[in-house]
C-alpha cells in the first residue's frame, strides 16, 4: 500500500515534472490533488518534449493511470487543448481519470481574475489570470460549479446564474465592464461536459480501492510549499494547498494511506510572479529610524534611537538615514544630522500633520519598498507600538518588539552576552551561525535584537536571517543619546521622495486631540530617580514615604520593582525595569531591591548608582557604584538629613 507524495520544497520550478515522470514509470497511478493550469510541468522524453499544466505528469507512462483529484480546479478548455496535443503526437490518453467532484474554471472566472489584478496596481500578487483564485474562492463561498453539475442543464444554469449575480455587479459598477450572459455561459458549459463525461469518475473510491489493493500510487504536487495558501509567503501564494497535507484533502485518501513523501528543491531559488523570497535580500541596503514628532517637536527617543542606529550602521559600513513624516517639518530635520544621521528622507503633506496608522503606513511601506533599507527601527511609544507591527505586516517581514539592546558586530554582542546573561562559554563562542532549510547561515551582518521575554524572567535575541527590512522597536530610555553636533547637523542630506496619499487611504479622521487629564511619572526624563523594592515589605506604606521624601530632596521621582508593583503597593507607571522603563538618570539610589537580571538590564546604565541593601550578597551592588549594606529604615533618614544639611551649607 505505498502512498508516496511529491511535492516542491521551494516556490516551484523545481524539476517535480521529471521527478514524476521517473518515478510514474514505476507506479500504477499518478494522482493530481492541487491547483489548476497555472502549474506547469515539462517533461522530457528522448527527444520529444511535453509541456503539461493541467495533466498528471504520469500521463506519458503508459503504464500508468493519471487522476485529476477532486482538489484540482479544471478548465475544460485546457485541458481538451492538452489531450489534443498529446493525442496527436501518439500519446493515449484514454486512461485519464477526472474527480466528478472537482471544481470547474467557469469563463467569467478568467475575467474576474485579469480585471481585479489589473486595478490592484503595484499591490498585484502575481496571478496568472487563468481564474485559478476566483474558481477557489467560489468553492470556499459554496457557490461554484463542479464537474458532475456539467450534466444537468437545468441545475448548471441555477448555479451559473447564482455565481454572477453578484459577480456581474460588481463587474459593471465597479470595473466598468459588460455584465457575463447566463444563457450563454451554461451553453458552453453544457458542451465541455459532453466531451469532459468519459473521463469522469469517483477518483477517491478508485485511489482508495487502489491502495488498498497494494496498488502504487503518486500524488502529484502542482507548485510548491512556500506558495501554500496557509503556510507560504502569503498574500503572494497560490489559492491551494501543495503541501504534503494537501494531498490528502485533494484526493480523498487518508493521511494513515500516506507512506512517503518527497520534496523537490534545486541548489538556487527562483520563482513565478510578485513577493517577497529568502534569496532576495541582498537588494536591501543601509539603516533606517522613524523619527517621531509630535506637533513639530522632535520626540527624545529619536535622537536616542539615531544614536544608536549610527552605531548599527557604523558596524555595517552603510548609511543611516531617518524617515520624518509630518506637514512642514522640514525646520526639524536638519537636527536628526546632528546625532548622525547622514540622510533624512522627509514627507510632508497636511495628511500627515496628525498621526493616523492608516496614512503612516502607506507612506513608510511604500518608501521601504521603493528603496529597501536593510534595518528598520521604531521608538515603542504608542505610535510606535501601533504603527511598526502594521508596516512589517504590510511588507511580510519581521519585528522584534520592546528591544533593549541592539547589536551587529558579533564579538561585541558575544561580549554583552557574557555580561548580561548566564549562558556558558562555550555556547556563547558557538554563537554564529543559524540554520535555514538545512543550511547553516552566517549571522555576523543580521542584527541581534535583544528583548525581555516571558514576563521579564528571560531575556530573548531573536535574528531576522530570511526577510527584509529587519524591524525592531526599541524602549525609550534604552539607548544613550550621543553629544551634539552642529556641523554633521549642517552636512546631513535631505531629501523629498515623491510618494502618493489622498484622502481615500485614510480611513480614520482625528476630531481633536486630548491630554490625558492625568499626570504619570516621568521616570525617563528624571535626573533623579529612587526605586523600593521588596525591602519594604514590613512597613510598606513607611518604606514609600522615606522613597518620597529621598526624591523630594534630591529633585527627582519614586520608581520601583516589579515585585511591588505586582504586590500592588504602587502603580505600574513607577516601574523600572525590562518589562517597566529603561531609565538612564544621573543618580539612582536602589532601596531594598535585590537586583535581579531584568530589573538591572532597566537601570545599569545610570551614571551614579547608590544601592542600599541588607544582603552584602545581593545582586543590585554588582552594578552599584555606592553600596550601603544596612537597614533601608534607618539609613534613608539619615540620608535625607545629610542631603539637607548639605543644601542649607551652600
Amino acid at each position: 500500500m505505498p502512498g508516496i507524495v511529491l511535492i516542491g520544497a521551494q516556490w516551484g520550478d523545481e524539476g517535480k515534472g521529471k521527478a514524476t515522470d521517473l518515478i510514474g514509470t514505476k507506479v500504477d497511478y499518478v494522482a493530481r490533488f492541487n491547483g489548476g493550469n497555472n502549474a506547469g510541468h515539462t517533461v522530457v522524453v528522448g527527444d520529444e518534449s511535453y509541456a503539461l499544466h493541467l495533466l498528471p505528469s504520469g500521463i506519458i507512462s503508459p503504464t500508468a493511470t493519471p487522476v485529476i483529484g477532486n482538489g484540482v480546479v479544471v478548465d475544460p478548455e485546457v485541458l481538451f487543448e492538452e489531450i489534443d496535443g498529446l493525442e496527436s503526437r501518439g500519446v493515449d490518453c484514454s486512461r485519464l481519470l477526472v474527480s466528478e467532484s472537482a471544481h470547474i474554471i467557469a469563463p467569467y472566472h478568467r475575467v474576474l481574475d485579469k480585471v481585479t489584478e489589473r486595478f490592484l496596481g503595484k499591490h498585484k500578487i502575481g496571478t496568472t489570470g487563468r481564474g485559478i483564485g476566483p474558481a477557489y474562492a467560489d468553492k470556499i463561498n459554496r457557490v461554484g460549479i463542479r464537474v458532475h453539475d456539467l450534466f444537468n442543464a437545468e441545475h448548471l444554469h441555477d448555479k451559473v446564474e447564482a455565481s454572477l449575480h453578484q459577480k456581474n455587479q460588481m463587474l459593471v459598477k465597479l470595473y466598468n465592464r459588460r455584465p457575463i450572459d447566463v444563457d450563454q455561459t451554461t451553453d458552453e458549459l453544457l458542451k465541455l461536459g459532453e466531451r469532459l463525461k468519459p473521463y469522469v469518475a469517483n477518483t477517491s473510491l478508485v485511489l482508495n480501492k487502489a491502495l488498498d489493493e497494494g496498488k502504487t500510487v503518486l500524488f502529484e504536487g502542482g507548485q510548491a510549499t512556500m506558495l501554500d495558501v496557509d503556510h507560504g509567503t502569503y498574500p503572494f501564494v497560490t489559492s491551494s494547498n501543495p503541501t504534503a497535507g494537501g494531498a490528502c484533502t485533494g484526493t480523498g485518501v487518508g493521511p494513515t494511506k500516506i507512506t512517503r513523501v518527497i520534496g523537490v528543491s534545486k541548489a538556487y531559488v527562483t520563482r513565478v510572479g510578485e513577493g517577497p523570497f529568502c534569496a532576495d535580500t541582498a537588494a536591501f541596503k543601509n539603516v533606517w529610524v522613524f523619527c517621531e514628532q509630535r506637533q513639530g517637536k522632535m520626540m527624545p527617543t529619536t535622537f536616542e534611537l539615531i544614536s544608536e542606529g549610527r552605531k548599527l550602521a557604523d558596524e555595517l559600513g552603510v548609511e543611516l538615514c531617518g524617515i520624518l513624516l509630518g506637514d512642514n517639518v522640514d525646520g526639524i530635520a536638519k537636527e536628526l544630522g546632528g546625532y548622525g544621521a547622514d540622510k533624512v528622507y522627509v514627507y510632508n503633506s497636511p495628511l500627515l500633520k496628525d498621526y493616523t496608522t492608516d496614512a503612516y503606513t502607506k507612506v513608510i511601506t511604500d518608501a521601504v519598498e521603493e528603496i529597501k533599507p536593510e534595518i528598520l527601527l521604531f521608538g515603542a511609544s504608542n505610535i510606535g507600538r501601533d504603527l511598526a507591527p502594521r508596516c512589517a505586516a504590510r511588507l511580510h517581514t519581521g519585528l522584534c518588539a520592546d528591544c533593549t539592546h541592539l547589536d551587529i558586530d558579533m564579538p561585541i554582542y558575544k561580549n554583552f552576552l557574557r555580561e548580561a546573561s548566564t549562558l556558558a562559554e562555550e555556547r556563547i563562542e558557538k554563537l554564529g551561525t543559524v540554520k535555514i532549510n538545512g543550511q547553516d547561515h552566517d549571522v555576523s551582518r543580521d542584527i541581534k535584537m535583544t528583548r525581555p521575554a516571558f514576563g521579564g524572567h528571560l531575556m530573548a535575541s531573536i535574528f531576522c536571517p530570511r526577510f527584509r527590512p529587519a524591524m525592531a522597536t526599541v524602549r525609550p530610555g534604552v539607548m544613550k543619546k550621543r553629544e551634539f553636533c552642529a556641523d554633521c547637523a549642517e552636512k546631513v542630506e535631505i531629501l523629498h521622495p515623491a510618494f502618493e496619499l489622498s484622502a481615500s487611504d485614510i480611513k480614520t479622521e482625528v476630531v481633536e486631540t486630548v491630554k490625558a487629564a492625568k499626570k504619570l511619572v516621568d521616570l525617563i526624563g528624571a535626573d533623579f530617580i529612587v526605586s523600593v523594592g521588596r525591602g519594604i515589605s514590613k512597613d510598606v506604606e513607611g518604606g514609600i514615604k522615606l522613597a518620597e521624601e529621598l526624591a523630594e530632596v534630591l529633585g527627582g521621582v519614586v520608581g520601583s520593582s516589579r515585585a511591588c508593583v505586582d504586590a500592588g503597593w504602587i502603580t505600574a507607571d513607577h516601574q523600572v525595569g525590562q518589562t517597566g522603563k529603561t531609565v538612564h538618570p544621573k543618580v539612582y539610589v536602589a532601596l531594598g531591591i535585590s537586583g535581579a537580571i531584568q530589573h538591572k538590564a532597566g537601570m545599569q546604565d545610570s551614571e551614579c548608582i547608590i544601592a542600599v541593601n541588607k544582603n552584602e550578597n545581593a545582586p543590585i551592588f554588582e552594578v552599584a557604584d555606592y553600596g550601603i549594606v544596612g537597614d533601608l529604615f534607618k539609613v534613608v533618614p539619615e540620608l535625607i538629613e545629610s542631603i539637607k544639611a548639605a543644601k542649607a551649607a551652600q
